[in-house]
């Protein structure tokens, strides 16, 4: 369920924050006609590393949400159980420590989906998280709404063979060990790059034949990075062009210059 309210009277409709501490958080003559809100299940396990006690989340805290559960929980791009794609930002402070039973316990809160909010104000915020609540509908007060030069939303580790999706749209991939990653069907605005930390043969294969236009090749079916002391920084970035025809190649290793095998 998804609406629109204010924490004025509980009830649906547009009221003004009765919070001092969650009208810090947004910017705007008058936020509350922008802001959007959900009501959520917060995770017990969910923490704010940077207050005392950690178990007391603060407001301006950026939320991600667990992929098995469904459940809410404090963002980190470190995390690999979906909470890395940042979703939310607590309005309010949440004590996620019950005083009577003495133990951590699952919340449910309104979360802000989407509105005006102080990046000053929200206490996890980072570049990726930036862009990914921007993509969201996020308005930042201080108009860093761009990549930073970052051609990415997020960072993905992959120790095997994986098929990209449209979902992963804007991620670095990295490799950790031997894969081939499969692209998606072509279609416009999708944008992956890859990375190889690992001594290891690092693939990108085209779900369709003779569509990556690449070192001297216009119709290749892949490119691999598994020349011998050329693997370990080899990277490179995917582009659909305008009408979805052809993959476009940028490459962008650690290296001078990449080496890399192409299959056709």
């Amino acid at each position: 369920m998804t609406t629109s309210f204010g924490y004025g009277n509980g009830e649906p409709g547009l009221t003004s924050a009765l919070s001092t501490a969650e009208s810090n958080i947004f910017w705007g003559t008058d936020p509350t006609k922008l802001v959007q809100y959900d009501t959520v299940d917060i995770v017990s396990t969910a923490v704010d590393a940077g207050n005392t006690p950690t178990t007391l989340l603060r407001a301006g805290l950026v939320l991600g949400k667990v992929a098995a559960t469904g459940q809410y929980t404090t963002y980190s791009a470190t995390a690999t159980d979906g909470s890395q794609q940042a979703v939310a930002v607590l309005p309010l402070e949440i004590n996620m420590l019950d005083p009577y039973q003495g133990t951590v316990q699952n919340r449910v809160a309104a979360v802000v989906i989407c509105g005006p909010v102080r990046a000053s104000a929200l206490a996890n915020l980072d570049n990726f998280a930036r862009q990914q609540l921007t993509a969201q509908g996020f308005l930042f007060d201080d108009v860093r709404t761009g990549g930073y030069g970052i051609p990415f939303i997020r960072v993905v580790n992959k120790a095997a063979d994986y098929t990209v999706t449209v979902a992963d749209n804007d991620t670095l991939f990295t490799a950790s060990a031997a894969v081939n990653f499969t692209l998606p069907t072509l279609a416009a605005g999708l944008n992956y790059s890859f990375y190889n930390l690992a001594d290891s043969n690092l693939t990108i294969t085209a779900s369709t034949g003779d569509t990556i236009i690449t070192d001297g090749d216009a119709a290749a079916d892949s490119v691999a990075f598994s020349t011998s002391s050329h693997k370990i920084g080899g990277g490179v970035r995917f582009v659909a062009n305008a009408d979805a025809s052809k993959w476009l190649t940028f490459f962008q290793g650690a290296a001078p210059a990449n080496v890399v095998t192409v299959a056709t």
